[in-house]
């Protein structure tokens, strides 16, 4: 059976090139190439399926709509978190925000990230929320997915060749 499925591609070869040129033999095997390749949203859901991180945008956007306007504004005029936004953009930002629950975290991040998010700069905005009686939420590593994840929903140009090469060598092992 492999034989007569072997036999029938090499004819459909010679058929193909017998009478064709060079030229348009290998414009089609690039095209049949190309469209082997996974398009980047392929790519992005095999990446977010591998990762397997927890999104927690149901709980941002939860918040934003229970709370106040201008609740928490305050916190972006104070000095600390303008040094903090002002920091060079090559450098790795992490705004750790913690505290005993129900003092008002969650309302205070979704307000941050909100703001960050209205200025619409080109450095990656990556959130995570944790819930006190929500476990899987409190493991480092499902934050650490989830950042990930959060990365590669913002469809950055840097992220994907990064994620294939993981991909790629995870794979192997």
């Amino acid at each position: 059976k492999q034989e007569e499925e072997v036999y029938k591609l090499v004819r459909l070869v010679q058929d193909e090139c017998i009478g064709a040129k060079l030229e348009d033999i290998i414009n089609r095997i690039k095209q049949n190439v190309d469209k082997f390749h996974a398009s980047d949203e392929e790519r992005y859901k095999r990446f977010s399926a591998w990762i397997n991180g927890i999104d927690t945008k149901n709980t941002y956007e939860n918040v934003l709509r229970s709370r106040h306007i201008g609740t928490c504004e305050w916190v972006v005029k104070l000095p600390e978190f303008r040094a903090w936004e002002a920091a060079e953009p090559t450098e790795a930002r992490l705004l750790w925000i913690h505290g005993p629950p129900g003092f008002g975290k969650t309302f205070l991040s979704a307000s941050i990230i909100q703001y960050l998010e209205e200025k619409k700069n080109e450095t990656p905005l990556c959130y995570f929320f944790c819930v006190a009686d929500n476990q899987p939420t409190r493991d480092p590593y499902a934050i650490l997915r989830s950042w990930l994840m959060r990365m590669l929903s913002q469809k950055s140009d840097s992220v994907l060749p990064i994620m294939d090469a993981v991909y790629k060598a995870r794979n192997k092992e």
